[in-house]
């Protein structure tokens, strides 16, 4: 790996930038250059067949391990630990709730606001039913109501078995 500070060309002239890696002629080269690389450069560097050019985004280390050199800019460098820092970020969260910004969005270009919070419209749903903490709440969810209507009935039957006396108790009220 060769760190450069970046890779900005006055002209976007191939000799300029053969001269300049010159000591590589017959080595496979990947430039990792910022998410707006100068146009001169990627210009120049079109026509050298040895190069290949990419941005952090989409770098991977297949592609550096291909290649006998990966040359990578300081903005780059900086804009390659920002995904991945987000993209940690990403990985641990649930995926199906809305998720901040990340600082990755805006050098991307994602918006992650046009997604509607579930929760936000479900709390505006809640709102309309005025709650009274002193009389009893209702449950509407089926899967809920299952569960409940389900406890209650292993109440009572468990009332009933510790009631028998044919069945015998081994530390009972321990």
């Amino acid at each position: 790996m060769i760190f450069i500070d970046k890779e900005d060309l006055e002209h976007p002239k191939t000799k300029v930038l053969a001269s300049i890696l010159q000591n590589f002629k017959t080595s496979r080269l990947l430039f990792l250059t910022p998410m707006k690389p100068c146009e001169n450069f990627m210009k120049a560097v079109s026509n050298i067949p040895n190069a290949k050019v990419i941005n952090p985004k989409d770098f991977n280390v297949k592609d550096a391990i291909k290649n006998d050199f990966t040359i990578i800019t300081k903005q780059a460098l900086s804009e390659l630990e920002l995904i991945i820092d987000s993209r940690e970020k990403e990985v641990y969260r649930n995926k199906r709730l809305p998720r901040p910004v990340l600082p990755m969005d805006a050098l991307l270009g994602y918006s992650p606001t046009d997604k509607v919070d579930f929760f936000d419209e479900v709390k505006k749903e809640i709102e309309q039913y005025p709650f009274n903490p002193e009389k009893e709440v209702e449950v509407y969810s089926k899967s809920l109501q299952g569960y409940l209507e389900k406890a209650e009935e292993y109440a009572k039957h468990k009332a009933e078995i510790q009631d028998n006396p044919d069945i015998m108790w081994v530390n009972k009220g321990q």
